[in-house]
């Protein structure tokens, strides 16, 4: 059985925010105390038992899982740090607020006035095109949850972490659950992010079904 790991603070604030003890969160998921205090202690458990417990929380598992980019971020860890690293760092932050929580506003501070988006890749993704400006990046995260009202996201992995300069590469696979057809669906993905000073001037987002190929063909 697959297992996973659960950010143990916000797992804790949440059963804590719900007036539940322990024992009562563990009784109402039909899963052990053993493997709440596990959860809470950010130690493996089952991923059948991580859908209980946010089941009985009323949240999405997405909402408490650890992704990969939490454990890949000691990548980034270097004495000196360079400011690829920094500026990834920042993006890190807010892939993960946007991915818990849907809300992107800090983000937007991150972003250049004249800010480009382009965004490449499967038909299926409906907000291919370019979007200019804060108002265009508003437009996309518009359409972004949109899709997100038919999908429900169940995991988010990074297998590259990249950079030099003034760019940032991010690179994985997007994993999503088809509401309608209860079938998965992962989109591979590569970001590149450009900064000037320390707000992004230029992204471009590519996204596949068929994996490495395609992540690489805005670069082509």
């Amino acid at each position: 059985m697959k297992a996973t790991f659960l950010l143990g603070s916000a797992l804790r604030d949440l059963r804590t925010s719900r007036s539940l003890t322990q024992t009562e969160l563990a009784k109402i998921a039909g899963v052990s105390e053993r493997t709440v205090r596990n959860a809470e202690g950010e130690r493996p458990i089952r991923r059948d038992f991580a859908e209980f417990i946010a089941r009985a929380l009323d949240v999405n598992l997405a909402c408490l899982e650890r992704t990969s980019f939490d454990l890949n971020s000691q990548l980034l860890l270097s004495t000196p740090m360079e400011i690829w690293q920094l500026n990834a760092q920042r993006i890190l932050h807010h892939i993960d607020l946007f991915v818990r929580t849907g809300q992107y506003d800090e983000f937007m501070n991150m972003l250049h006035p004249a800010v480009q988006l382009r965004s490449f890749g499967t038909p299926t993704t409906s907000y291919n095109g370019t979007y200019v400006g804060h108002d265009g990046i508003h437009e996309y995260f518009r359409r972004s949850n949109e899709m997100m009202t038919q999908r429900v996201r169940s995991k988010l992995e990074f297998d590259r972490i990249l950079g030099e300069g003034n760019i940032v590469v991010l690179s994985g696979v997007d994993t999503f659950d088809v509401a309608s057809g209860g079938e998965t669906m992962p989109y591979w993905f590569t970001w590149i992010f450009t900064f000037q000073g320390e707000r992004i001037i230029d992204m471009v987002q590519t996204i596949g079904l068929s994996g490495v190929a395609d992540r690489w063909s805005c670069l082509d």
